[in-house]
């Protein structure tokens, strides 16, 4: 039998109605662990600071800062916090919100965990927009929480598409294992005997980008983790991410997520 909560058993913060959201801020004690329960809306929630073990349907997501986990209404799950605790935001997807959504994804039917930098960023953006709480941020956070629906979307239709040629799996693949070298689309054609601007056309059409743009997500997807966990400087992570300067590496980042990268690092591993 499901046990239906409120949206949050932590100590609530401060709390915001956004229209077709409400968002509220919480606090965890260390080694807190919430027993099984489930909510009765959908819900995004995400990591402020701290960690979090999250149990849902005897699956583990290990959560760390502005990597959102969307949730159904009524999956049941669990909670284990970390040895500092945690601090939450937590997003209650209202029915009228839901039913919006519902007519351009189903995405909020099945539990999804977002872990790339683009949504990570928008992540950032919409806590901000919390924080700052002035009488446009209601407005935006329900903007930029469409926003992030949106993008996880995208990105889950993109894995969900009919399955390519094998050719162009071993092009994605090679991809995936050298995007921090510098390639070209010379050797990737003649990696798979292909000609090189059939082998653009068909990658474009079949992962809805450009090669280009394929491998520049994955270098600023690694960059952003590596800005989270490590403590190199941004100009050693640029330079390990394939790029060729700092600047031309900000000034990417900055597209992907909506943030520097100094405001990413500061937002993401303050204490």
């Amino acid at each position: 039998m499901n046990s239906y909560s409120p949206i949050t058993l932590g100590e609530p913060v401060k709390q915001l109605d956004a229209g077709l959201f409400v968002l509220t801020e919480a606090s965890y004690a260390p080694t807190c662990l919430l027993p099984r329960h489930a909510h009765d809306c959908a819900t995004i929630s995400m990591v402020l600071k701290g960690g979090c073990i999250e149990t849902i349907e005897n699956f583990g997501y290990e959560c760390s800062p502005f990597s959102p986990i969307m949730k159904p209404a009524g999956a049941l799950h669990s909670n284990q916090y970390g040895p500092e605790g945690a601090k939450c935001l937590l997003i209650e997807v209202r029915p009228t919100g839901l039913e919006m959504i519902r007519s351009f994804s189903r995405i909020l039917d099945d539990v999804v965990h977002l872990q790339n930098g683009a949504v990570r960023g928008i992540a950032v953006r919409i806590h901000r927009e919390f924080q700052l709480m002035d009488c446009a941020s209601a407005l935006s956070i329900e903007g930029l929480i469409l926003e992030m629906v949106g993008a996880a979307t995208r990105r889950r239709a993109q894995a969900l598409s009919v399955r390519p040629p094998r050719w162009v799996r071993e092009v994605k693949c090679f991809l995936d294992e050298h995007f921090k070298e510098q390639i070209t689309l010379s050797t990737l054609a003649q990696f798979v005997d292909r000609n090189p601007a059939y082998l653009s056309q068909v990658f474009r059409r079949r992962y809805g980008s450009t090669i280009g743009d394929y491998v520049r997500q994955l270098r600023l997807d690694y960059a952003s983790k590596k800005i989270t966990h490590s403590t190199e400087s941004i100009a050693d992570i640029a330079t390990d991410a394939g790029f060729y300067d700092q600047s031309h590496f900000a000034h990417a980042f900055k597209i992907h997520t909506g943030v520097t990268p100094a405001e990413f690092r500061a937002a993401t591993r303050k204490k």
